[in-house]
């Protein structure tokens, strides 16, 4: 584990696996004046694949006995951090036991909590992107391709957060890895579906994928919440007549986005890439550290600060 000196000012730690990357160093360095952070820095913590058990108690010890310490945003390895530190935070918020990962780390009234903040980040996400209400107004479904933290966290904010007529009629989620899968079909059992049909469906043929995608209902939502370059899909399939096309990343080259746009036209398909998502998170997470309340004229000007560094 490496990680640099904290100067005797606030601090926010960034943990990862490449928490050096310039990105959210510049994100940080444009919001901080925004924010009326003051001489609040943002700390890199690497925390490599293969860390021990140890390094991830060591880190928490740290930041709980650090006074300059405000907490953290955690960009990689938030189910080992749960995992093997969990028993030293003061606290674990109900979406960091649904959604099995820290994300977030932040303190308060002295004592250091542990948050999944993913959940409200979809939500704030998809009322920017689709606006207030668009299930009860649409009955569509959603496609969701890829089980990953992001995909879980999608997922538990409908089932526990979202009203019960403002959730999509289905909810079909879709990974390679059934032992994933499975452990989404555990953390059901402790959630309430009523009002959306949810399928679990253990996939790993893009063809296949096609097929899903051509029997969604129109205005459906398709997400990639899959963790590279390529699409899950085979580009054989039309998308949803109005329908929403959402990459949870943001990377130009991404080839789901590719196939969207390419029917965006022809179908009155909207695409939208993770940016906002990214920007979402950061902006949450900066609210819990360092106890802010961003509005969305805030998040606005956040965003256009941003634009920038993208």
């Amino acid at each position: 584990m490496s990680e640099a000196t904290p100067p005797a000012h606030p601090t926010m730690s960034l943990i990862g696996a490449n928490s050096a990357h310039p990105a959210p160093r510049h994100i940080f360095s444009s919001w901080a004046p925004i924010l009326n952070l003051g001489q609040a820095q943002l700390v890199n913590v690497d925390l490599p694949p293969d860390a021990p058990d140890e390094a991830y108690c060591d880190l928490v010890t740290k930041m709980k006995e650090d006074a300059h310490c405000q907490g953290a945003l955690v960009a990689a390895h938030g189910e080992r951090l749960l995992h093997a530190a969990g028993p030293l935070f003061d606290d674990l918020t109900s979406e960091a036991g649904l959604c099995d990962q820290i994300s977030c780390l932040y303190k308060y009234e002295g004592h250091l909590l542990g948050h999944a903040i993913e959940p409200e980040v979809s939500a704030q996400v998809m009322v920017r992107l689709l606006g207030h209400g668009y299930w009860r107004r649409h009955r569509a479904d959603l496609l969701c391709l890829g089980a990953g933290s992001a995909a879980v966290a999608l997922l538990v904010h409908f089932a526990a957060r979202a009203m019960i007529d403002d959730r999509p009629r289905q909810f079909l989620l879709v990974d390679p890895d059934l032992g994933r899968l499975q452990q989404v079909e555990r953390m059901l059992r402790r959630l309430s579906t009523a009002e959306m049909a949810v399928q679990l469906i253990h996939n790993v043929d893009a063809v296949a994928n096609d097929r899903l995608l051509a029997d969604l209902p129109p205005r459906s939502l398709i997400v990639n919440a899959t963790p590279t370059d390529r699409s899950p899909l085979g580009g054989g399939a039309p998308f949803p007549l109005h329908g929403v096309a959402w990459d949870l990343n943001f990377r130009d080259d991404l080839e789901f986005l590719r196939q969207a746009r390419t029917q965006a036209a022809e179908r009155g398909l909207q695409v939208a890439d993770g940016w906002a998502y990214f920007l979402t998170r950061w902006a949450t997470a900066l609210g819990y550290i360092f106890s802010l309340t961003i509005d969305d004229a805030s998040f606005d000007r956040l965003a256009g600060a941003a634009a920038a560094r993208r």
